[in-house]
């Protein structure tokens, strides 16, 4: 018990003179809106790429935003190649530089930026995708995509 009582105490004054030593520093926050050019105001997700875009998935499309404007990716019905769904859950850069879009209803796009193109990955395909409804994008030490969906986790080798 006394053991305890010490691991507290340290952690009370390390918390005491931390607030001793705090500056007082002006952060300024500046607010992007669809005033501003974002597609809608509920955002799920946003990552910020390796060249400093940062890039919104929102449920009326993919955002990127350069620090001046926005650009938006809507599904376009006679594009095969443009984003699979509006309905966006998350965007994630993986070490590759790829980007990856997943979806509320229709499964993973991956966007090829030099292109200007998506190319889509659905559970009908036969690509292991359990589920059309991505939650939540990550990439192990090897390089493989975790896919976390409605029906269970994917591990996806590219």
């Amino acid at each position: 018990m006394r053991h305890l009582f010490f691991v507290y105490c340290l952690v009370c004054l390390c918390i005491t003179g931390a607030q001793a030593q705090v500056r007082s520093t002006s952060i300024h926050f500046q607010s992007l809106t669809i005033n501003n050019g974002l597609s809608q105001g509920f955002i799920s997700s946003i990552t910020q790429d390796r060249d400093g875009l940062m890039w919104f998935a929102t449920s009326d499309g993919l955002n990127r935003y350069d620090g001046y404007n926005f650009a938006v990716y809507h599904n376009d019905a006679d594009d095969r190649y443009s984003i699979g769904s509006d309905d966006l859950t998350y965007v994630f850069e993986d070490s590759r530089k790829r980007l990856w879009i997943g979806t509320r209803n229709n499964g993973l796009d991956y966007f090829d930026r030099e292109n200007n193109s998506f190319y889509h990955i659905r559970d009908k395909e036969q690509s292991g995708l359990i589920s059309n409804s991505v939650s939540f994008i990550s990439e192990d030490s090897e390089g493989a995509l975790w896919i976390s969906t409605e029906s269970g986790i994917v591990r996806m080798e590219i």
